[in-house]
């Protein structure tokens, strides 16, 4: 019996698909942004928006521009940790993606060459290798 914790499951995911894998995790920047600003909602989801960009997509209300979650890391929103699994049957080179898309994640290390958000909210990401191994860590 092995007993797994989130980054073990996707150490393990990468080295059994052979594909780069991505973690991210904004549970405690949620917490510490509430404490700082009060219960809201609205600025928080903005917060992460400038943190985590590829999570949302422009949309059109009403002739507005506005921002909404992408169906497909709903379920992160939610959790408010996520992970992506670059698959070498969809994507080219899977390395160069998973790094373009950490690189949009502004962590504690502050703004990266891909952002220059540098507000309340910061962002826990991890990147793996397909042997599973952690590449880049944000704290």
């Amino acid at each position: 019996m092995k007993i797994l914790d989130t980054v073990g499951v996707i150490e393990e995911l990468c080295k059994a698909k052979k594909c780069y894998g991505l973690y991210f995790d904004f549970k405690g920047g949620e917490g510490i942004y509430y404490a700082e600003h009060g219960p809201n909602f609205d600025g928080f989801c903005m917060e992460l928006r400038k943190a985590i960009p590829f999570m949302f997509e422009k949309c059109k209300d009403k002739g507005d521009v506005v921002y909404a979650i992408k169906p497909e890391f709903m379920q992160a929103f939610v959790d408010s940790e996520g992970w992506i699994m670059f698959d070498h049957y969809y994507i080219d080179d899977q390395q160069a993606v998973m790094k373009f898309n950490y690189n949009q994640i502004v962590g504690d290390d502050g703004p990266t060459k891909l952002n220059d958000y540098d507000g309340p909210l910061r962002v826990y990401a991890i990147t793996f290798g397909p042997d599973g191994s952690i590449k880049d860590n944000s704290q």
